[in-house]
């Protein structure tokens, strides 16, 4: 069977992703986040809290509420099925971005013109220089998930536009919900997309229009009005939203203005908004092309996203990482304009035989390398070092599943309350950590404990005293 040669510059884009990701995917040490929600997965996988109301630690949040728990039922699978290993949640967060890579194929797919639908890899190759789209894979984010089902919705939204099926919105509607209970209100971006389809493709009228949402958001609101009738969800739900909507408003700020995020995501979108501008320069005065873009399609694709950005400005509270389901969508769109653009080089350059060989067999050969890679570092630590290796030593040296206190000057270090959970059960109590046999504390900090004994460990950043017996 003779493979198409699109899917070679699919191969080559894997690659070059898993060699960007392989110093991090799978070594020890991640973001904060990242590892709170993977401790929560592993405790449901072994029994500890309950759907609704899951556990992360013995001493901090034994209800924790502060997130829908979808994302964590769905990870406790992974560990289930493969154990308690450090790298299942990176191989969860791995596969959330391959899938999502499908389903983006499956959006240019459904949209390109004919002329275009083998250039599928290219709003991928645009994602990938995102910068946060290969830092959200090695870091464990619910975002990640939600983004799933997120592209899920849009794809549904076409199916029934494409086969005027209403069932399919009601579809689209129930994965939004879906989306919701991954990570919360950000994920009701995508119900732009079938109006800014309505806006600059009109196939339809506004009562039309009008039809289609009202079977729209009965599939979304639909299965919120059952959880109504399940009182731990309906529990779950309401401190999910009095933490983070109503304490978020009264949150601390995490950026200067209000308009950080905007130069986030026009930072995150520079390689591929240049390489456009580029693209379009070379074809309008060096090689006098005048081409014509998708344009309703750009339009759809990159207002649908900015309408997952520009919401974030309400809050002081903001990061990067919030709109990575957004990302997706922009690189579609700019792929939209690119795809012309570039189309007859890459007829030119899969006819010229010699070099398209030689790039067959390279991209081949540099998958396999980068899977390689991907796999070496799997016990190495790229994060946190120091802090690992204590962490590390102190729970070789106490029970599994003990409780410690925490000096005072560190107990708003949460990454000690992170590691030393994901790798020993460890709880950390800092509301009386005179109460239990070990405290850490600071590296050589001169401290009044006087009926505990400082253990010699060698450690970098920590000191371990121990309660003397009586």
């Amino acid at each position: 069977m003779k493979i198409p040669s699109s899917l070679y510059f699919l191969i080559f884009i894997v690659a070059v992703f898993f060699i960007a990701l392989s110093p991090t995917l799978f070594s020890h040490g991640m973001f904060m986040d990242g590892i709170y929600y993977a401790m929560i997965a592993r405790n449901l996988a072994e029994g500890l809290g309950d759907f609704w109301n899951p556990q992360l630690t013995d001493t901090l949040a034994k209800q924790f509420n502060d997130h829908p728990p979808l994302v964590f039922g769905i990870q406790s699978l992974f560990f289930q099925f493969f154990g308690d290993y450090h790298w299942v949640e990176r191989l969860y967060s791995l596969l959330c971005y391959l899938i999502g890579g499908g389903l983006m194929i499956s959006i240019w797919k459904r949209l390109a013109p004919q002329v275009e639908r083998s250039l599928y890899w290219l709003p991928l190759l645009l994602w990938l220089t995102v910068p946060k789209m290969v830092w959200g894979t090695s870091n464990n984010l619910l975002e990640n998930t939600m983004m799933l089902f997120l592209m899920a919705s849009v794809i549904f939204q076409l199916k029934a536009l494409e086969k005027n099926k209403i069932l399919y919105f009601f579809i689209a509607g129930v994965f939004i919900f879906f989306a919701f209970l991954a990570k919360g209100f950000t994920a009701f971006f995508p119900l732009s997309f079938l109006f800014f389809y309505w806006l600059f493709r009109r196939p339809f009228s506004f009562i039309e229009l009008i039809k289609k949402y009202i079977v729209f958001v009965i599939g979304l609101l639909l299965p919120f009005g059952l959880l109504y009738f399940i009182p731990d969800a309906y529990e779950s739900l309401t401190k999910y939203y009095n933490i983070q909507i109503i304490g978020g408003l009264g949150a601390e700020q995490s950026v200067g203005s209000r308009f950080y995020i905007i130069r986030r995501v026009s930072q995150e979108l520079t390689v591929m908004t240049v390489l456009w501008l580029l693209l379009f320069l070379l074809n309008k005065f060096l090689f006098k092309k005048s081409v014509k873009s998708n344009s309703s399609l750009v339009y759809i694709f990159l207002c649908t996203a900015l309408s997952g950005v520009l919401p974030i400005l309400i809050s002081m509270k903001q990061s990067t990482f919030y709109v990575i389901p957004a990302f997706p969508l922009f690189s579609i769109g700019i792929g939209f304009l690119i795809a012309p653009l570039i189309q007859h080089w890459i007829i030119a350059f899969i006819q010229h035989k010699k070099a398209f060989s030689i790039f067959k067999i390279a991209s081949t050969a540099l998958l396999g390398l980068s899977i390689i890679l991907l796999l070496l570092p799997i016990n190495q630590t790229n994060r946190d070092k120091i802090k690992l290796n204590d962490v590390r030593k102190i729970i070789s040296s106490i029970n599994e599943k003990a409780i410690i206190g925490i000096d005072v000057e560190i107990r708003r270090e949460w990454s000690y309350y992170a590691y030393f959970y994901r790798y020993g059960h460890i709880s950390i109590d800092y509301y009386e950590p005179k109460a239990n046999l070990f405290i850490i504390v600071p590296k050589d900090k001169e401290v009044d404990y006087s009926e505990y004994t400082k253990l010699k460990l060698d450690l970098k950043s920590l000191d371990l005293y121990q309660k003397e017996e009586n």
